[in-house]
């Protein structure tokens, strides 16, 4: 016999043999494994492609031919049942997850968050634009609250001597007016800070702790000019830098004085960064 037939029907043999069994795994016992599924599907596609070159490398005779086509036709109904069976694959991993991010919504919904307490207010100005941001949004934006319950939660949110602010008749609005007019007091507010730069406590000896708080006031200080729309300047600069500088103890300043390269006026963001940096090594 032609070697080259011999060949031709092992190969033939051989493909077939490959469909039968894949036939049987889909009729049989098709595994729920996903992984196993889209293996078997590429190998319908493997089959396929041999198919193809045992067809253009040969002259087949007609019965091989039509072996072929009925072999093409079994692979094409394989393929639409393991694509079917992997479908259904996706929409239950899309279920389970589905799932699984309901039941974390659920167990968010069920914890219960802290009650959000109400801010305080005593008598400071620089406070009182802060306070009233969060007095609307917590009192006056509430829907379920009457006008009484806004004005007994505004009330009780007052200390010292904001507590003895007089309204004209006990409701939630007059009292808010009453407080903006005693503290919504631009000049008021700008003299204090200033006066909080001027009189920052000196510090005797080196201490991290301290250290942070006399920054924290002055970061403080100059946030709030700011926000009332007084902007530094290089004199503002110049004058605040020198008032903190004689507010530290003597080896902060000696350590400062050692970083000045030049004659050149120094510059309070770089002296703020140093107090930063002097903390942490004091710490």
């Amino acid at each position: 016999m032609d070697p080259k037939i011999t060949a031709l029907n092992r190969l033939r043999g051989a493909l077939r043999q490959s469909v039968k069994k894949l036939e049987n795994y889909i009729n049989q016992d098709a595994s729920e494994d996903k992984v196993v599924l889209e293996t078997k599907l590429t190998k319908v596609d493997t089959i396929r492609k041999k198919l193809f070159e045992l067809q253009k490398r040969y002259e087949l005779p007609p019965e091989a031919d039509e072996a072929i086509e009925q072999m093409e036709t079994s692979l094409e109904e394989m393929e639409a049942s393991l694509n079917y069976l992997i479908s259904k694959h996706n929409i239950d991993d899309k279920s389970a997850k589905l799932n699984i991010k309901e039941n974390k919504t659920e167990k968010l919904l069920s914890v219960k968050l802290p009650d959000i307490p109400l801010p305080q207010f005593s008598e400071k100005y620089e406070e009182f634009g802060n306070f009233k941001s969060q007095v609307i949004s917590l009192i006056a934006d509430n829907d379920g609250l009457s006008n009484t319950q806004k004005f007994y939660y505004l009330k009780s949110s007052l200390t010292g001597e904001a507590k003895l602010i007089q309204t004209t008749d006990d409701t939630y609005e007059s009292l808010l007016k009453a407080l903006e007019d005693r503290y919504e007091n631009k000049r008021a507010i700008v003299d204090s800070q200033i006066l909080s730069l001027i009189n920052l406590e000196k510090l005797n000896y080196e201490s991290a702790e301290n250290l942070r708080k006399l920054l924290g006031t002055v970061k403080k200080n100059l946030r709030t000019l700011k926000a009332l729309e007084y902007e530094r300047n290089y004199l503002s600069d110049v004058l605040i830098l020198n008032l903190i500088l004689q507010k530290l103890e003597k080896e902060s300043r000696k350590q400062y004085e050692i970083t000045l390269k030049s004659k050149k006026v120094p510059d309070l963001d770089n002296f703020l960064t140093f107090l930063e940096n002097r903390s942490l090594v004091l710490e």
